[in-house]
């Protein structure tokens, strides 16, 4: 008598995920929406996630915030998603109109002040408040640690929605207005624009393969930024890219001022010049207290990101005490990776304080940082690089 067959054992149910809304559909919540809700709030409390979404949205902001919609038809679920489908976010939060910073003000306010490290309440004092621009100096006059110095800067347009509640037609008419306001530009600044919906297909994908753009990908999470892609976006640079701007991507417009070597007032004075000549034409969406308004929260206030790539080998072998010193002048540290082991110990070195202060401080503050660790990366002892590494460092081995 043969012996009974054992059932299968059943197979682990995997972890439920919420449900997608349909971006823009309707500015009514609907059951399904509220299903997806429910689901998103169970999944974030099961979830190990250390987001900031995680630790504000609670029930009670639930049933505070789930029957609102903005003025553009957003609704809770839409400014959730990407931090629900992503728990690695750090935020898990993005707005996908401007109207969203007031609607859900009860979650967005919480979390960026967290984000930001501000007090309560605290005003944003002014936007574009440059200051004197020969202040800003070069950090490194001899060449010898700071690769390149730059500033990404994050503007929309005003009266649109954010890109994953744009419409095809939204897009076209975004990428029209800039286009002319990019064609005011002049001297220097001057450049071509380059639309990836209309020029040939290996001239776009040689644009994706030097970086400049992500085909699609380049979005907060699952934001839904990629719609209609590659329609509606762009690219434009002068002739020695030291100025580029990015039409369509995460938000309407990013710009981007850099050179190499450490002389910041140039990058700026590039930046503002531009700017100037943009705002002539277009008129971007702020905010009496978050100042500019942004996709992600992490970059309203300014929405600018000054940056320094450099060299320092020495001060690399302590990660601790590099964080440690640039969070004193409201910088964090980001390896750049060139090669499997970054012997050469070049990181870069970016505002990390957007809101609550000027333009002016924070790249001042930002100066006299980068010059105190390039003192600090001096005065370091030798780095042993073969217990580092397990070898000599090139440096070393070509006798520099």
């Amino acid at each position: 008598m043969s012996e009974p067959e054992l059932e299968p054992e059943p197979k682990p149910k995997p972890e439920p995920k919420p449900l997608k809304t349909h971006w823009g559909a309707s500015k009514e919540v609907t059951e399904a929406i509220l299903e997806c809700l429910e689901s998103a709030l169970k999944r974030l409390v099961e979830s190990q996630s250390k987001s900031l979404l995680k630790k504000f949205f609670t029930r009670e902001i639930v049933d505070k915030l789930k029957m609102k919609t903005s003025k553009f038809g957003a609704t809770l679920q839409d400014c959730i998603d990407p931090g629900v489908n992503n728990l690695e976010l750090e935020i898990g939060l993005t707005a996908v109109d401007p109207d969203c910073y007031r609607v859900y003000a009860d979650l967005f306010v919480p979390i960026i002040e967290a984000y930001h490290k501000i007090e309560k309440d605290t005003p944003q004092p002014g936007i574009d408040n440059w200051g004197f621009i020969p202040d800003f100096r070069n950090v490194d006059p001899n060449g010898e640690h700071v690769v390149s110095t730059g500033v990404t800067c994050f503007r929309n347009l005003r009266s649109y929605p954010f890109s994953p509640l744009m419409s095809a037609t939204n897009f076209r008419e975004i990428e029209a207005k800039l286009c002319i306001a990019l064609g005011q530009l002049s001297g220097e600044l001057s450049g071509n624009y380059y639309p990836l919906g209309d020029i040939p297909e290996n001239t776009r994908y040689k644009f994706i393969a030097e970086n400049y753009f992500k085909d699609g990908k380049r979005f907060i999470g699952s934001a839904d930024g990629n719609r209609y892609w590659p329609s509606g976006r762009g690219l434009y640079y002068n002739p020695i890219k030291t100025f580029m701007a990015y039409i369509g991507e995460q938000d309407h417009i990013i710009l981007v001022s850099k050179q190499p070597g450490g002389n910041v007032g140039a990058v700026f004075k590039r930046l503002i010049t531009a700017l100037e000549t943009l705002q002539e034409w277009v008129e971007f969406s702020t905010d009496e207290r978050f100042g500019y308004l942004t996709s992600c929260p992490s970059n309203v206030g300014q929405a600018i990101r000054p940056y320094f790539h450099i060299k320092i080998p020495k001060l690399a072998s302590d990660r601790p005490r590099l964080i440690e010193l640039a969070a004193k002048y409201d910088m964090a540290v980001r390896e750049i990776i060139e090669e499997p082991i970054n012997m050469h110990g070049i990181y870069e070195l970016y505002n990390a304080k957007r809101l609550g202060t000027t333009e002016y401080h924070s790249v001042k503050v930002m100066t006299q940082g980068v010059i105190k660790i390039i003192e600090a990366e001096k005065a370091a002892p030798p780095v042993d690089y073969y217990k580092l590494y397990g070898h000599s460092s090139s440096a070393e081995q070509s006798g520099i």
